[in-house]
């Protein structure tokens, strides 16, 4: 398991809270860094034209130490 700061995370999370961001996911890419995904609104919200949200993505190195 690869472990991250919480202080890392929660800031992000803070930061993305106040630039008007409600939504959020968790996953990893191919290098197993935990990436996080931000957005304004729900997952499948879609504007009048049917275009999606464009989100954003922050990518969190491990941190470094033994576990």
């Amino acid at each position: 398991m690869k472990m991250y700061k919480i202080e890392d995370i929660v800031d992000l999370l803070l930061f993305s809270q106040k630039q008007g961001e409600g939504y959020v996911g968790f996953t990893t890419n191919e290098a197993e860094n935990l990436i996080i995904t931000v957005k304004t609104h729900e997952p499948d919200w879609r504007d009048e034209d049917g275009i999606g949200e464009a989100v954003i993505e922050y990518e969190l190195q491990e941190s470094v130490g033994e576990y």
